[in-house]
This record gives structure tokens, sequence and C-alpha cells, in this order.
């Protein structure tokens, strides 16, 4: 399996691929569930450490889709999300 830069690993247990990212709004596809109002951290392939405070989590089929907001985004996280997602676009 091919690990890429929207692989995200939860600082508690599970995994989650990024999906979308702004400066108001993370997305996610989780393995494991959240409630809203739930502080969750993840670390980057990269190695950068995100919190997010989750505002929904709703079931997929086999995934949760998780919607929060980036608490205290530094410029190194902002950009290595951003760097992700463009990997994601390709050239």
């Amino acid at each position: 399996m091919t690990t890429s830069a929207r692989d995200l690993v939860w600082t508690t247990k599970g995994t989650a691929t990024l999906s979308a990212f702004s400066d108001e709004r993370v997305l996610v596809r989780s393995t494991v569930p959240a409630a809203p109002g739930q502080p969750m951290t993840f670390t980057m392939t990269v190695g950068e450490r995100v919190e997010l405070r989750v505002r929904s989590c709703r079931r997929e089929g086999d995934v949760f889709v998780i919607e929060g907001r980036p608490v205290s985004l530094t410029k190194a996280q902002k950009a290595a999300l951003e760097a992700a997602l463009a990997d994601q676009r390709g050239p």
C-alpha cells in the first residue's frame, strides 16, 4: 500500500485521509467517528501535527466524514495541508 501526503494518523486511534482544507475548515474521511465539539489531533506523513475541533461527523459506508475547524494553525501546518492537497491534484 502506497502512502500519500493526504494520509493522516489520529493520535488516539485510527487513520484518515485529508479531503479538503481551508483556513476555517478541515474535511477528512476517517476510520473512526468523532463527536461534535471533540478535539482531535492527527499527524501527517510529513510529521506535522494538526489539532481540529469537530463540527460534524457522518457515516458514509464504512468511513466517517469528519468536518472540523483547525485550532491554532501555524504557517508550517497550513503549508503542509495545502501541499498535501496539491499533491492530490497532480501536475
